[in-house]
């Protein structure tokens, strides 16, 4: 049984050249947590943080639930001891990572609202904060919980609204405007996606406005508008017809409902 005393630079010397979960974790991992503890105790937290950033990775499709709590509950308290810290929210994203694709939701929204909570202490970079936020999301869809997808992306938008970050805001008013056809909220969709055209249009962005003109064509044939829907189909289509034909049927596809194009994709 290895001890408490085995140091986590000793650990992260064994992990970074074997690049595997060391078998004493798996097999006894509540000592994990005792060491970590210890560490934070002795003023040694960010190292605690840093062995974490490396385990998350390592960690077995088929390892026990255990070692995954265990992994859970050494973030939840290195976050508590350093909750300013980039490292904690960059071992938060890797644990909510892992969490989620095991399906222990509650333990992976866990994760993400600490390292949210990191980047709103930091207050000075909102793509950071909005990209913790659609992370969160992406456990939230998982789980089902479609009105919490919803309110992380409200706060993303309103987190670039308050630092006028334009492009930033029109991209998640897109991301919005999609979410809202998914839940079947097309007034919505279409209010967002026009001022995400809108946006995207005094920015330049020809490309980006196409997109949101391709979804807003959606909503409006959803409810049943379809003169309304041509029209932002033939806005959308404009700039590449004839010019970038692949692009042209993807704006077709979402247009039509078979795809969906995500805000950043050209």
């Amino acid at each position: 049984m290895r001890s408490v005393q085995h140091t986590v630079a000793d650990l992260l010397r064994d992990i970074r050249n074997t690049r595997r979960l060391p078998e004493w974790i798996a097999n006894e991992p509540t000592q994990l947590l005792d060491l970590v503890h210890a560490q934070a105790l002795e003023g040694r937290a960010e190292h605690a943080c840093e062995l974490l950033v490396e385990l998350w990775p390592l960690v077995p499709a088929e390892v026990d639930e255990l070692v995954l709590r265990r992994l859970h509950e050494c973030g939840v308290f290195v976050a508590s001891v350093l909750p300013t810290s980039l490292l904690v929210a960059r071992a938060c994203r890797l644990g909510a990572g892992v969490l989620r694709h095991r399906g222990l939701y509650r333990l992976a929204a866990a994760q993400g609202m600490f390292e949210l909570a990191v980047h709103r202490l930091q207050d000075n970079d909102p793509d950071a904060i909005a990209s913790a936020l659609l992370d969160l999301a992406a456990t939230y869809r998982a789980e089902g919980r479609m009105h919490r997808v919803i309110g992380c992306l409200d706060e993303a938008l309103e987190t670039y609204g308050l630092c006028d970050d334009s492009v930033g805001f029109a991209r998640m008013l897109n991301e919005l405007g999609g979410l809202m056809i998914e839940v079947d909220r097309c007034d919505a969709a279409v209010k967002h996606l026009t001022r995400a055209a809108t946006t995207y249009r005094q920015l330049g962005h020809v490309v980006s406005a196409a997109q949101a003109h391709a979804l807003l064509s959606r909503a409006h044939r959803l409810l049943g508008n379809h003169h309304a829907a041509d029209r932002a189909l033939n806005r959308a289509l404009a700039p590449v017809v004839g010019v970038d034909d692949a692009t042209a049927r993807r704006l077709r596809d979402v247009a039509a409902g078979v795809s969906r194009l995500g805000p950043n994709l050209p």
